[in-house]
């Protein structure tokens, strides 16, 4: 299962739809508390997560020690993505989504 912390319903149907054979389960937009309980109790595979949350995703691995954090990037956002994955996000998604460049991030992340 991959849960997805983002603000656009848009972003999550068009990432679910370039990987249709996965589970996807969207936490409430801006509730960060409750995407930490969702963490704890499902033990997401993934989390995909936009950088304008958060960059450093090492609080909610201690809700979920095995999820790998994937780090989504508005365009001009790079610093942040960047950031993101020096503090241990394992990859980045970047904005508009591309369905070939999805699907290898998502392998990449596992």
């Amino acid at each position: 299962m991959i849960l997805v912390l983002c603000r656009s319903a848009l972003f999550f149907e068009t990432l679910a739809s370039m990987a249709p054979d996965e589970e996807f389960r969207r936490s409430p937009d801006g509730d960060l508390a409750l995407f930490a309980r969702e963490l704890e109790r499902t033990k997401p595979e993934l989390a995909i997560y936009e950088a304008s949350y958060f960059i450093d995703p090492a609080p909610y691995r201690l809700a979920s020690a095995a999820t790998r954090f994937v780090v989504a990037g508005d365009p001009g956002d790079e610093r942040r993505t960047d950031e993101a994955l020096r503090y241990g996000a394992v990859a980045a998604l970047h904005k508009p989504l591309v369905p070939g460049e999805t699907l290898a991030v998502l392998a990449l992340a596992r």
